[in-house]
């Protein structure tokens, strides 16, 4: 990991599409770029990743469409193509290239692995160092997530029903009218976190703020797969850290463990009493896998 390569507050970069992409950079020392999910929600939802700018300078790129980033530059009417992972996944190494490093650690979060996961196949020789924070199962075989077993062991929580009836009407067929939404959501969110504490319900609550309805319902295309990918991942040479939450009802563990086989120098941690946001849930305990996983390779600040 190079020490930090820019100090402004924010930059524009100019997309693989040729739209501007907002990024912005918080805290000082080694660079690592972090590729927020949601999918289609801003990196401001990212925070500063539990004090991680204590250590480290967070280069924060908004994806398409979210944040004060440009929506995708369309050639022809109704094209969706300029929402998809695939386009995100370009646009990270458009950043690289604006950083100016050889090679760039790497951080993304949910749906932001997808596109990580991704640029890695493609780009295995730029990865300094992954992590993989509590990755999205979108393109893997369904079999793989145990996120069913979490809900199933967390439904006597309160507010736990109505959270998982809120989740099956989002996925439901036919979909919920875009008005009923942010109430789904909200009844859906406290499914999300560890424990729905007040820290997490302030997060949850600036949800709605931070996405975009059309990079979200256009992030992953019909027939997403990685495919061939996965065995792509296997030339990726690069320390792999993949952080899951024994309470994830979102993603689950086992996908982690998944993700984490398919790199040569991959390992996989689960964190006690954490769901999708570890770094919300428990800020300590991210922050030390995080610096402990980095500074093993003698790279963290």
């Amino acid at each position: 990991m190079s020490d930090s390569p820019m100090s402004e507050a924010r930059v524009v970069v100019t997309r693989s599409d040729g739209g501007s992409q907002s990024v912005s950079c918080v805290g000082a020392g080694p660079a690592v770029v972090c590729i927020a999910g949601g999918p289609g929600r801003s990196a401001e939802y990212l925070e500063d990743l539990g004090g991680l700018s204590k250590s480290l300078q967070l280069v924060l790129p908004d994806a398409r469409g979210t944040g004060q980033s440009d929506d995708p530059v369309a050639t022809i009417e109704d094209d969706r193509s300029g929402w998809r992972v695939e386009a995100i996944s370009a646009d990270i190494e458009m950043v690289r290239q604006h950083l100016g490093l050889e090679t760039m650690d790497l951080l993304a979060h949910s749906a932001g692995c997808s596109a990580a996961l991704l640029y890695a196949a493609a780009h295995p020789e730029r990865i300094g160092r992954l992590v993989l924070v509590t990755p999205s199962p979108r393109g893997f075989a369904p079999e793989l997530s145990d996120a069913d077993q979490i809900r199933r062991s967390r439904a006597d929580e309160p507010l736990m029903a109505k959270a998982l009836e809120a989740r099956a009407r989002l996925l439901g067929d036919p979909p919920p009218d875009p008005t009923e939404l942010p109430g789904l959501i909200d009844a859906f969110n406290p499914s999300v976190y560890g424990t729905w504490t007040e820290r997490a319900q302030q997060h949850a609550a600036a949800e709605n703020d931070q996405v975009s309805v059309m990079a979200r319902a256009n992030f992953y295309g019909p027939d997403f797969s990685f495919g061939g990918v996965e065995d792509a991942l296997g030339f990726v040479s690069a320390d792999v850290l993949v952080i899951t939450g024994d309470k994830d009802c979102v993603t689950g563990v086992a996908m982690g463990e998944y993700i984490a086989g398919l790199f040569p120098a991959g390992q996989h941690q689960t964190l006690s009493g954490v769901g999708h946001f570890p770094w919300v849930d428990d800020s300590e305990s991210f922050r030390n896998a995080v610096l402990a996983f980095l500074s093993a390779s003698g790279h963290a600040g």
